[in-house]
C-alpha cells in the first residue's frame, strides 16, 4: 500500500514538470526598446519592456542580456539585468546603437538556459546646423583646482554673425545649465568661465555648444563633449625655492606647493637643471624636495626650474603648471680654490725656468777664462775654430845651438 501510494506521487511530479515545461522551448523578445535623451547632453536611458508571455512570476528567474556601443566602435558593453531599463554615457556627436533579448535561467531548463531572439535600435546623431560651423579646438582647463575656463575656436564657415552659447550638465543637476559668464571675441563668445564646481568633482560633466545666426535664420550644428574635472587641473607654479647644501649628497633644493585647493598629497614634480647650452638633468619627486647633483670643480654654474601636476593617485591625467621662477646655484667651493693651486704652480714653474736660464749664463761666464787659459778658443768670431799650431818644425824655423857639456 505505501509502496504504491510513493509511485503515484512521484508519477503525478513528473508529469506536472513535464507539463510546466513544455511551453518554455521558446522565449520572447523584449519589447519597445528605446535610447531615451532626457536633456542630459549624453546622459541617456536604454529602456524596453518584457515579453508578452512569460512563465509565471517566481517559477524562472527572467533577465536581460543588454549591449549598446556609439556607432563605429570595435566592441559592445555588455549588462545582464533583471530590470527594464539601464543608464549611461553616451557621445550624442555621432549615431547610438542599442539590442537587447530575454534570457531564461537554468532554473527552469534543467540546468541549461534560453534566449530570445535580439530586438536592436539605433539612434542617428542631431543632423541640425549648417556644415562647417561645429566649434574647433574646444579646451578646458580646471585652474588650481579651483576655476575651470573653456575655450575654443569658431567653425571655419560660420559666418561673422554667428554666435554660439555652451550648457552644460553633471549628476546633481535637475537639467541642463546655460553659461553665464562668456568670454568674447570679435563680437562672438570664444570660451566660458563656470562658476565654483567642487560638487561636479569625479563625475562625468556634460558640455554641449551651439548656437545660431540670423540672416537666414540658420541653427550652428551642436558638438558634444565629455570630461572630468580632476583629469584638467593644472596647478599654479611652485614657489619659494630654496637651496641649502648637504655635503657629501649634494645641494637639497626645497619649495612651496602651489596654494590652493590642491591636497598637496595629489601633486607631483618635475625639476630641470639647465645650464648655459640648455637642459643638463631631470628629477621627479613626490615631495616638495629633491636633492641634487653635486657640481663638480670647473663645471658651469647651473640653474634649476620646478613645475607640478596631479599625480596618478588623485586624477587618471593632468597638466603641468607653467615652470617656477629659476633658482641658480652657486660656484663649486673647489673651483676657486683649484685656479689658485694652478696660478700658483704656473708661477713656481715660470720661476724656475728664468732662474735655470740665469745660471746657465753665469756659468758660462765663469768658464771663459778658465777655458782660455786651457787653450780653448773662444767660440765667437767667424765661427770657424783656429786650428792649433802643429808641434813638429817648421822649414824656416832657427833652432837654438847646442852647448856641449863641459
Amino acid at each position: 500500500m505505501d509502496s504504491t501510494w510513493i509511485y503515484w506521487v512521484t508519477l503525478m511530479g513528473w508529469l506536472a514538470r513535464g507539463a510546466s515545461s513544455s511551453p518554455l522551448d521558446t522565449v520572447g523578445a523584449p519589447q519597445d526598446l528605446r535610447i531615451v535623451d532626457p536633456g542630459f547632453l549624453g546622459f541617456m536611458s536604454v529602456t524596453w519592456q518584457p515579453p508578452s508571455t512569460l512563465p509565471a512570476p517566481g517559477s524562472c528567474a527572467v533577465r536581460y542580456e543588454l549591449k549598446y556601443r556609439n556607432a563605429g566602435q570595435e566592441y559592445w558593453q555588455t549588462v545582464i539585468t533583471t530590470k527594464l531599463s539601464y543608464e549611461d554615457e553616451f557621445d550624442l556627436n555621432g549615431a547610438i546603437e542599442a539590442k537587447v533579448r530575454t534570457i531564461l535561467g537554468d532554473d527552469c531548463m534543467d540546468g541549461s538556459s534560453l534566449h530570445s531572439p535580439w530586438v536592436q535600435t539605433v539612434v542617428q546623431p542631431d543632423s541640425r546646423g549648417a556644415l562647417g560651423t561645429r566649434v574647433q579646438d574646444l579646451r578646458c582647463v580646471y585652474t588650481n583646482w579651483e576655476q575651470l575656463l573653456c575655450t575654443w575656436r569658431p567653425g571655419e564657415d560660420a559666418p561673422p554673425e554667428a554666435d554660439y552659447h555652451l550648457y552644460y550638465w553633471y549628476h546633481g543637476l535637475a537639467q541642463a545649465q546655460v553659461c553665464e559668464d562668456y568670454v568674447s571675441a570679435d563680437g562672438r563668445h570664444v570660451g566660458c568661465r563656470f562658476p565654483s564646481l567642487q560638487e561636479a568633482e569625479y563625475k562625468d560633466f556634460n558640455i554641449c555648444v551651439n548656437g545660431s545666426f540670423s540672416s537666414p535664420p540658420t541653427s550652428l550644428q551642436p558638438t558634444y563633449f565629455t570630461l572630468q574635472l580632476q583629469n584638467i587641473v593644472q596647478p599654479r607654479p611652485p614657489e619659494g625655492l630654496t637651496m641649502q647644501q648637504k655635503n657629501p649628497e649634494g645641494p637639497l633644493l626645497e619649495w612651496q606647493p602651489p596654494r590652493g585647493l590642491i591636497p598637496p598629497a595629489c601633486l607631483e614634480y618635475h625639476i630641470q637643471g639647465k645650464g648655459p647650452l640648455g637642459a643638463l638633468w631631470e628629477r621627479w619627486s613626490s615631495d616638495p624636495e629633491a636633492l641634487l647633483p653635486q657640481p663638480g670643480p670647473g663645471r658651469p654654474a647651473t640653474c634649476v626650474r620646478v613645475r607640478a601636476r596631479v599625480n596618478m593617485f588623485c586624477a587618471q591625467d593632468g597638466l603641468w603648471s607653467e615652470w617656477s621662477a629659476e633658482l641658480c646655484l652657486p660656484e663649486p667651493e673647489g673651483r676657486p680654490h683649484m685656479l689658485w693651486a694652478l696660478s700658483v704652480v704656473g708661477l713656481v714653474s715660470a720661476g724656475a725656468v728664468v732662474g735655470l736660464l740665469l745660471l746657465g749664463w753665469r756659468h758660462k761666464a765663469l768658464l771663459k777664462p778658465v777655458l782660455a787659459r786651457m787653450g780653448v778658443p773662444s767660440s765667437r768670431g767667424s765661427g770657424v775654430s783656429p786650428r792649433p799650431a802643429c808641434p813638429k818644425d817648421s822649414p824656416g824655423a832657427v833652432r837654438p845651438e847646442r852647448e856641449d857639456e863641459v
